[in-house]
Protein backbone atom coordinates (compact mmCIF):
# COMPACT_ATOMS: atom_id res chain seq x y z
CA UNK A 1 0.00 0.00 0.00
CA UNK A 2 1.19 3.67 -0.61
CA UNK A 3 2.36 6.34 1.65
CA UNK A 4 1.47 10.23 1.21
CA UNK A 5 2.55 13.02 2.34
CA UNK A 6 0.70 16.67 2.02
CA UNK A 7 1.14 20.11 2.79
CA UNK A 8 0.94 23.64 1.89
CA UNK A 9 4.39 25.82 2.33
CA UNK A 10 4.05 29.46 3.01
CA UNK A 11 6.81 32.39 4.23
CA UNK A 12 6.65 33.73 7.63
CA UNK A 13 3.87 36.19 6.31
CA UNK A 14 1.76 33.85 5.45
CA UNK A 15 2.18 33.83 1.72
CA UNK A 16 1.86 30.96 -0.45
CA UNK A 17 5.37 29.62 -1.99
CA UNK A 18 5.15 28.38 -5.65
CA UNK A 19 8.38 26.42 -6.95
CA UNK A 20 9.64 25.47 -4.22
CA UNK A 21 10.72 22.00 -3.76
CA UNK A 22 10.45 19.19 -1.50
CA UNK A 23 12.15 16.31 -1.03
CA UNK A 24 11.28 13.14 1.05
CA UNK A 25 13.94 10.85 2.66
CA UNK A 26 13.59 8.08 5.01
CA UNK A 27 16.25 8.10 8.06
CA UNK A 28 18.43 5.24 8.06
CA UNK A 29 21.32 4.11 10.57
CA UNK A 30 23.79 3.67 7.26
CA UNK A 31 22.21 5.18 4.15
CA UNK A 32 18.73 7.18 3.81
CA UNK A 33 16.45 6.60 1.38
CA UNK A 34 14.99 8.98 -0.86
CA UNK A 35 11.45 8.51 -1.17
CA UNK A 36 10.83 11.72 -3.82
CA UNK A 37 10.61 15.41 -5.11
CA UNK A 38 7.65 17.44 -5.94
CA UNK A 39 7.32 20.98 -6.25
CA UNK A 40 4.78 23.38 -4.98
CA UNK A 41 2.16 24.49 -6.59
CA UNK A 42 0.35 28.10 -7.22
CA UNK A 43 -1.37 28.02 -3.45
CA UNK A 44 1.89 26.27 -2.37
CA UNK A 45 0.95 23.09 -1.75
CA UNK A 46 2.57 19.60 -2.75
CA UNK A 47 1.33 15.82 -2.78
CA UNK A 48 3.68 12.95 -2.62
CA UNK A 49 3.46 9.55 -2.89
CA UNK A 50 5.53 6.26 -2.32
CA UNK A 51 5.33 2.80 -1.41
CA UNK A 52 7.09 0.96 1.01
CA UNK A 53 9.53 -1.13 -1.46
CA UNK A 54 11.34 2.53 -1.12
CA UNK A 55 12.25 2.79 2.74
CA UNK A 56 12.84 -1.02 2.81
CA UNK A 57 15.61 -0.77 0.13
CA UNK A 58 18.91 -2.61 2.35
CA UNK A 59 19.11 -5.61 2.84
CA UNK A 60 17.24 -6.57 5.88
CA UNK A 61 15.24 -3.55 6.04
CA UNK A 62 11.82 -4.27 7.15
CA UNK A 63 10.29 -0.75 8.47
CA UNK A 64 6.35 -0.72 8.62
CA UNK A 65 6.58 2.78 8.26
CA UNK A 66 9.53 5.33 6.96
CA UNK A 67 11.41 7.89 9.63
CA UNK A 68 10.74 10.75 7.70
CA UNK A 69 13.04 14.03 6.99
CA UNK A 70 11.97 17.15 4.64
CA UNK A 71 14.54 19.29 2.76
CA UNK A 72 13.26 22.22 1.19
CA UNK A 73 15.48 23.83 -1.89
CA UNK A 74 14.60 26.87 -4.22
CA UNK A 75 15.96 27.15 -7.82
CA UNK A 76 19.08 30.36 -7.95
CA UNK A 77 20.40 31.74 -10.84
CA UNK A 78 20.50 27.91 -12.43
CA UNK A 79 21.54 26.57 -8.70
CA UNK A 80 19.59 24.37 -6.51
CA UNK A 81 20.03 25.77 -2.58
CA UNK A 82 18.89 24.22 0.40
CA UNK A 83 16.41 26.13 2.71
CA UNK A 84 15.58 24.03 5.61
CA UNK A 85 16.03 20.56 6.42
CA UNK A 86 13.05 19.32 8.93
CA UNK A 87 12.27 16.13 10.64
CA UNK A 88 8.99 14.52 10.98
CA UNK A 89 8.35 12.31 13.39
CA UNK A 90 6.39 8.59 12.31
CA UNK A 91 3.58 8.37 14.58
CA UNK A 92 1.67 11.69 12.80
CA UNK A 93 0.72 9.55 9.75
CA UNK A 94 -2.76 8.36 9.81
CA UNK A 95 -3.82 5.86 7.11
CA UNK A 96 -0.80 5.84 5.95
CA UNK A 97 -1.17 9.76 5.13
CA UNK A 98 0.56 11.97 6.64
CA UNK A 99 -0.86 15.94 6.40
CA UNK A 100 1.45 18.49 7.31
CA UNK A 101 -0.75 21.25 6.92
CA UNK A 102 1.08 24.50 6.78
CA UNK A 103 4.60 24.37 7.00
CA UNK A 104 5.99 28.41 7.60
CA UNK A 105 9.91 28.47 6.52
CA UNK A 106 12.12 31.84 6.28
CA UNK A 107 13.33 32.87 2.44
CA UNK A 108 17.37 34.08 2.47
CA UNK A 109 18.22 36.44 0.21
Amino acid sequence: MAFKVIGKIVDLNGFPLKGLYVSINDKDPFMDDFLGRVETNEAGEFVLGFDEKLFNQDLLECERSPDLYLMFFVQENGQTKLIVRESISESRFKERCLDLGRISIKLTK
